[in-house]
């Protein structure tokens, strides 16, 4: 496995990720992978409600559930 990916599904139903190298997978866990706090606001058409609270500064973490991993073959 060379890539881990992370899903989320947003509050317009589109499933956003974040990947990193395989050798990160511990740290993709236990601290997460920042996001955009933007995320939260994204519509089906990636736009997204821009205001003070959500904007494309500041963080979410998005950490690895490896209790809902699935293996999965990627072809060039």
């Amino acid at each position: 496995m060379d890539i881990v990916t992370g899903t989320y599904v947003d509050y317009a139903g589109v499933t956003r990720a974040k990947s990193v190298p395989a050798r990160r997978r511990e740290a993709f866990e236990r601290n997460g992978l920042g996001a955009a706090l933007v995320w939260v606001v994204f519509g089906a058409d990636n736009s997204f409600a821009e205001n003070e609270k959500f904007n494309v500064s500041g963080d979410l973490r998005l950490h690895l559930d490896t209790s809902a991993s699935a293996l999965r073959a990627m072809r060039a």
